[in-house]
């Protein structure tokens, strides 16, 4: 296990100011903190005796808790400062080489300014801590998985992200090489990051069902006499709701405070995924959430698989059932509708063809003339007190 620390010096401290003389006190060097407080100092000896007087780097041990240190120190005068680096053998002294960085922050920061560049205790911790952290993810993301696609299906995507959410989602083709649509839906909560998830979860909206539940709630206003609790809860049921609310609570059950664990874990994360400073006290409150939150998770994905799907299969296809006889029904109402305006719209359009075309025929028929040439008939003329009358000679009969 190895620290390595940048002591950068710090002004001589001014002690007081004599007459037209100001006196300073030289600070000490980092070896000489060193060996005033830890137990056991060896230094190795440097081959030329000549430079003893401007040794700029040692090496040598000392003992902490009963363990042994190595460590060595080289100084650059230039810069005022100096490069310290503490070594402990094995993996299993963590608690020794905590003493020791807490000591060194406490003796050096008088005179120096320490900068930790390496820091192996919370390597240490990060790696302890990593694979609960990552554990927690993936039943996190494991449950987001069941519930948005338990409601919405193929189309969780295009109804939960909005289109901030959208623009981040860059999917990685080097797992899988379906087209850039499928992959968004199979990788978008992936892709999310705790502050995402945060926001997806519990920012309240509003949605075409809401606005639906806003027209009964008026309705039911106007037709029924409610007490005031009972409006009460009408009101608060119609407001903007988070998908935490909306989708979650009905299944789960109510998870104390579990959006607040979700941020306290975003920082902690944060301090693991990006290497920073992360010590026992990080390690313990985030072991002590993860216990809990992981707990609270399994019990959560226990309960989504206790849902009932068969009874949800026979409510939907008897729903489903029920709604596609309706729409039959209202189809062949419509279409006999329809069917009877069209043969309404078809007679009166048959029968003003029909009154058209008689019309039309009437106003071109013309009377025949008629050509006495046409009869092969002879005409006598008699006369009745005055009238001629036509005979036909044909028919007159004669007198034997």
């Amino acid at each position: 296990m190895k620290m390595e620390y940048i002591l950068i010096k710090k002004e001589d401290v001014k002690i007081y100011k004599e007459k037209n003389k100001t006196i300073y006190k030289i600070l000490p060097s980092s070896f000489e903190l060193i060996n005033d407080n830890f137990e056991n100092v060896e230094v190795e000896k440097i081959k030329d005796n000549k430079d003893k007087l401007f040794r700029s780097n040692w090496e040598g041990s000392f003992y902490s808790n009963q363990i042994k240190a190595n460590f060595s120190i080289k100084q650059y005068s230039k810069q005022k400062l100096s490069y310290l680096t503490i070594y402990i053998k094995g993996n299993n002294n963590i608690g020794t080489m905590e003493l020791i960085d807490n000591d060194i922050n406490k003796i050096m920061s008088n005179y120096y300014i320490v900068i930790t560049s390496y820091d192996c205790i919370s390597e240490f911790y990060c790696n302890k801590i990593y694979n609960k952290l990552n554990r927690f993810e993936r039943k996190l993301r494991e449950l987001l998985f069941d519930i948005y696609t338990f409601h919405y299906g193929l189309n969780y995507y295009d109804q939960k992200f909005s289109n901030d959410l959208k623009e981040k989602i860059k999917t990685d083709k080097s797992i899988y090489s379906e087209s850039r649509s499928v992959e968004k839906i199979k990788q978008a909560l992936y892709e999310l990051t705790y502050n995402d998830i945060n926001d997806l979860l519990f920012t309240p909206k509003w949605l075409d069902e809401d606005n639906k539940n806003k027209v009964k709630m008026i309705t039911k206003l106007h037709n029924e006499n409610l007490s005031q609790q009972e409006l009460i809860e009408i009101v608060e049921n119609v407001k903007p709701k988070s998908d935490w609310e909306r989708l979650f609570l009905p299944y789960i059950g109510e998870i104390e405070g579990f959006q607040e664990t979700i941020n306290e874990l975003r920082e902690l994360r944060n301090r693991v995924a990006h290497c920073k400073f992360f010590r026992q006290q990080h390690y313990d409150r985030c072991l002590g959430i993860l216990k809990v939150a992981q707990k609270e998770l399994d019990k959560a994905l226990k309960e989504v698989m206790k849902i009932d799907f068969q009874k949800l299969n026979a409510d939907y296809t008897n729903n489903q059932f029920h709604t596609t006889i309706e729409m039959v029904t209202k189809s062949l109402r419509e279409f006999g509708e329809t069917l009877n305006n069209y043969s309404k719209q078809v007679i009166s359009a048959t029968q003003l063809s029909i009154a058209n075309i008689i019309k039309e025929s009437l106003s071109n028929l013309k009377p025949p003339s008629i050509n006495s040439d046409m009869f092969n008939y002879k005409y006598t003329k008699t006369t009745i007190k005055g009238f001629k009358l036509l005979k036909n000679k044909k028919y007159i009969k004669k007198k034997k």
